[in-house]
């Protein structure tokens, strides 16, 4: 599935825009739409400006399914998530009281432990961490 972020604005009148946007989900199931997942809504009620993350098959396929339930649709985009560098999960070797100035930062925690698991195995010649050594590298990672 990929993610779409959806801009529009609820018409003053025609309907409260938080209620509006509580039916949302409702409404789509309701046309059938099985490819289509509506995840969350930013609202700014007093304007009726409402920003809108789904999922969906296709751009297209979120488009139909949003012209069947009336939503006002001022544009569509697909995107990706992008993490800021200081939300990635990182890790310094002197964190855990090696002599050592290996840094790394990865997208996931997981990625992180296979850069730390290789440099641990070739510059540290650790073929694999003990249980204490994992959980020490584990507390030294920052979120």
């Amino acid at each position: 599935m990929k993610k779409f972020v959806v801009n529009s604005t609820i018409p003053p009148g025609r309907m409260d825009p938080v209620a509006w946007i509580m039916g949302t989900s409702k409404m789509l199931r309701a046309t059938g739409a099985k490819d289509i997942k509506f995840r969350t809504c930013y609202c700014c009620s007093a304007e009726g400006k409402v920003v809108c993350e789904f999922e969906a098959s296709s751009k297209e396929s979120l488009s139909e399914g949003l012209r069947k339930i009336d939503f006002p649709v001022e544009s569509i985009m697909e995107t990706i998530k992008v993490t800021p560098e200081e939300a990635m999960p990182s890790f310094k070797c002197r964190d855990i009281g090696m002599v050592c100035n290996f840094e790394a930062t990865a997208k996931t925690e997981d990625e992180l432990m296979k850069e730390i698991a290789e440099h641990a195995s070739k510059a540290h010649n650790m073929k694999t961490m003990s249980p204490d050594m994992m959980e020490k590298v584990k507390k030294a990672i920052k979120m």
